[in-house]
């Protein structure tokens, strides 16, 4: 990732809130980017914070999520999609997907999810099966870490992001038990229409770094994609 440039011996501060998934996956770099350059920045995770109301209040300026409407004065940039592989260990597919995944199986195996409700989650099964299940077993994890780990160790099946997925699948402790059906979830960077200089620079560091990391391609032309981010002081 190149590096910011930064006008000033001043240090701005800056807030950002973060889709935890993104964070955990590929958006730290962008974090460590900023900070090395004389930028003292806070991230919050959108599970720690109501984001919606930090963003409209000036609280944070900048707001990586998967809700697609933005707010008025703001603009909701698409900047790609995290894709998600429904994973377990070799054991609990042999148990439970032995003949695939059916109704019969997700109900009977108990899912790993973020929370009760996880939309992702009831998205993939109605793609998988080309309808809606409920009432199956579930455990909830807020982090994508702790899910992960439980998966690891055969508490439950779920989803992953494919990048984090990936290296799991290649040693054999996870394997995939749909890779018909992966999920994609889009993913969108709030912000302010009109924003100080920093924040406007910041804005173009998030995008730039998703058109290299995500699925799909990005909103920005390929000069801003390529060039030198100037940072400047507010």
């Amino acid at each position: 990732m190149k590096r910011l440039k930064l006008d000033t011996l001043a240090r701005p501060n800056v807030a950002i809130a973060v889709n935890a998934d993104c964070l955990t996956t590929w958006f730290e770099p962008i974090a460590y980017a900023i900070a090395k350059e004389n930028v003292a920045i806070e991230v919050f995770t959108d599970n720690q914070i109501d984001a919606l109301t930090a963003l409209a209040r000036g609280e944070v300026m900048g707001w990586l999520s998967k809700t697609r409407t933005a707010l008025p004065g703001f603009a909701a940039e698409p900047i790609g999609l995290m894709e998600y592989e429904c994973v377990g260990t070799p054991a609990l597919a042999k148990r439970y997907f032995a003949n695939g995944l059916k109704r019969e199986s997700v109900v009977a195996a108990p899912a790993v999810l973020p929370n009760r409700s996880d939309p992702v989650h009831e998205a993939f099964i109605e793609k998988a099966l080309g309808f809606v299940v409920s009432g199956y077993v579930a455990h909830c994890f807020p982090t994508l870490e702790a899910r992960l780990s439980a998966i690891r160790r055969g508490i439950g099946y779920g989803l992953v992001p494919t990048m984090l997925a990936r290296a799991w699948m290649d040693s054999g402790d996870l394997v995939g038990l749909a890779p018909q059906a992966k999920i994609s979830v889009d993913l969108y960077w709030h912000h302010w229409t009109k924003a100080p200089p920093t924040d406007s620079a910041i804005s173009k560091l998030v995008m730039r770094h998703a058109c290299r990391t995500l699925t799909r391609s990005c909103v920005l032309p390929l000069q801003d994609v390529l060039a030198d981010l100037p940072v400047k002081r507010n």
